[in-house]
């Protein structure tokens, strides 16, 4: 395209003129310090600074010029001695050629050329003084579209690398002696006539050649919001160095102005924040010459159709000789955003969508997941399930009337939309309540605890309910020493379950305590199930000695189920060495690791 040409032929011709006034530099020796930290985008399809993963549309390609002027940019703290700025005063001025050579592809090149520098002579400090003028270090940078919202996505990403040149002139007032590298990734996303981005780089930058790399992250929000040909932009760029260094911050507003379709003029300005900021103030003005306007009309309020261009009268005949009607202006046949529908009559000229939404894209107005252009209630959130309206809720509990047990009353999903119906208050549902009209706690199933024989020891902890004993008998008379111990979560034993050597045969010696922990279940009927765990130390293998645990539980369940327990209120289950409860470097600690254990497991 012509447009293309002449921005190419005019980024080389200010190359070359930027250049001659180089070459004309005395030379110096180049600061080991980075000046050259300006990375804009006027040539993008989002913000100036903080492109939010936009591209311009496939064959686009644009021009810009564009002036920088940053105060301060480098301040050194003189050991002691105060601070004073290397460089006071920097203009310079940018060369930008962006181009679009693959629908998902953008590539860029940015030539900065230092028009007027000046600092203070730091020389005895050993910081050389930079020139007064020079080309920068030249920056090429590829896009590569990641998501579009124009194609259906929630939002635009992209991946960019951005590679900033050595330097080619000695004199180089800000250019860079090695590579610097820019990997960073961005987003953005289009909501009426605004438009949100954010993005995160990190920069990898020599010192100086040879020494290691230094990176730094760089996190930058911004926001553009439109009103017909005039742009605000607001930017904010972090940057966090990972060498110990402070963080600083770059903060810039300002707005940008399209008198035509295909130019811009714009202009930001602002501070830089922080401990140690990249400058303490940035003035950045320009224009643009083939960029499509960002975002040109305000939408309709919510719920109003869009107004259908009037037809075209046809042509009245009066007269053999009425004159031919007027050709079409050149430019109402541009499609800038390639899809299908022209600038004259397409709501969104600079985002490519549909026709059956006048160009603009598919969106997600209620952000309930679908696009409006299948969401039978496109401005209420609702559910796929019902094609995008809101579900039916009677009671409003949140669960639908369709899955609702209790529709006109409110209640949690996980009782199915039913209340919790309690009639005693003790928190437990009348249906799985053994006492229903008598408050009482989980572990009785409903009921309240009671003292059925009077000597002070709770049922539920009481070893012999139905016979008086003291509390440290666990309620039994004191002639039958007792063994076991009910807690909340397992029947406690005072001695080990002894086997024999590397085998499942319970001792004799163990019968006592296994005896009385089949009379404590049989006195508790409310012990729905309790599981017996098997555990040995670590000697030997692992497989080995799973087996040979879960051999010896299964001992205990059986001795327990001559003793009269059910079946379906015990589990054996063997667990090997995993679960040691005390070191196995040592015999004594080995011991207590070879043991049984009995755990309640109430539903």
């Amino acid at each position: 395209m012509s447009l293309g040409s002449s921005a190419v032929r005019i980024a080389v011709f200010g190359l070359a003129v930027a250049a001659a006034t180089a070459w004309a530099q005395p030379a110096q020796s180049r600061p080991s310090y980075e000046l050259e930290q300006v990375q804009v985008d006027p040539g993008g399809a989002g913000g100036l600074v903080v492109n939010g993963g936009g591209l311009l549309p496939h064959g686009q390609v644009s021009a810009s010029l564009l002036g920088v002027y940053d105060y301060d940019p480098v301040v050194y703290s003189l050991d002691g001695q105060g601070t004073s700025a290397a460089v006071v005063d920097r203009f310079t001025s940018h060369l930008v050629v962006t181009m679009v050579p693959l629908r998902t592809l953008q590539l860029e090149l940015q030539a900065p050329v230092v028009l007027l520098q000046d600092g203070k002579d730091l020389g005895a400090f050993g910081v050389s003084s930079p020139a007064a003028r020079g080309v920068g270090s030249a920056t090429v940078s590829a896009r590569a579209m990641l998501a579009s919202q124009a194609e259906g996505y929630g939002l635009d990403g992209a991946f960019d690398l951005a590679v900033r040149l050595p330097s080619l002139m000695p004199t180089a007032p800000g250019g860079e002696q090695t590579f610097v590298l820019v990997p960073r990734l961005s987003v953005g996303r289009t909501v009426s006539f605004a438009r949100v981005e954010a993005g995160a780089g990190l920069r990898l930058r020599q010192p100086e050649p040879g020494t290691a790399y230094r990176p730094r992250l760089d996190v930058s929000v911004g926001a553009v919001t439109s009103l017909s040909a005039f742009v605000q932009e607001v930017d904010l760029v972090a940057h966090v160095p990972f060498d110990g260094a402070p963080a600083s911050a770059d903060f810039l507003v300002g707005g940008r102005f399209s008198p035509s379709e295909l130019f811009e003029v714009f202009l930001l300005i602002g501070p830089g924040v922080g401990p140690s900021p990249s400058f303490t103030f940035r003035v950045l003005t320009g224009m643009t010459a083939g960029k499509p306007v960002l975002v040109r009309r305000r939408p309709l309020p919510s719920g109003m159709p869009a107004p259908v261009p009037p037809a075209e009268p046809p042509p009245v005949r009066v007269a053999a000789l009425a004159p031919a009607p007027a050709p079409s202006k050149p430019w109402d046949d541009l499609d800038d955003d390639g899809d299908g529908v022209l600038n004259r009559v397409d709501e969104c000229p600079s985002l490519a969508g549909l026709a059956a939404l006048k160009g603009c894209p598919d969106r997600d107005s209620d952000g309930d997941g679908l696009n409006d252009s299948v969401d039978k209630c496109p401005y209420r959130k609702g559910v796929p399930d019902v094609q995008g309206c809101p579900i039916k809720d009677a009671d409003g509990d949140g669960v639908a009337d369709a899955e609702d047990e209790c529709v006109d009353e409110p209640g949690p999903v996980e009782r199915r939309g039913c209340p919790l119906r309690d009639a005693d208050g003790d928190g437990i549902d009348d249906a799985v309540d053994d006492c229903p009209e008598e408050p009482g706690v989980p572990e009785l199933h409903g009921c309240p605890v009671r003292d059925r024989d009077g000597d002070g020891v709770a049922d539920p902890v009481d070893n012999c309910p139905d016979q008086k004993g003291p509390a440290n008998n666990q309620g039994c008379p004191p002639k039958i020493v007792q063994l076991v111990i009910i807690t909340r979560e397992r029947l406690v034993i005072k001695d080990k379950v002894f086997f024999e050597t590397a085998k499942a045969k319970v001792l004799s010696r163990s019968f006592g305590l296994l005896n009385q922990v089949a009379a404590v279940m049989d006195n508790h009927p409310e012990l729905d199930r309790v599981v017996v765990e098997g555990h040995t130390d670590n000697r030997g293998g692992s497989e080995l000695n799973r087996k040979l645990s879960q051999a010896r539980a299964d001992s205990v369940r059986d001795y327990l189920l001559k003793r009269g327990v059910a079946a379906i209120r015990l589990q054996a289950v063997g667990y090997g060495p995993s679960r040691p409860v005390a070191t196995n470097t040592t015999a004594r600690g080995r011991e207590q690791n070879r043991r049984v254990e009995f755990v309640i497991v109430n539903p």
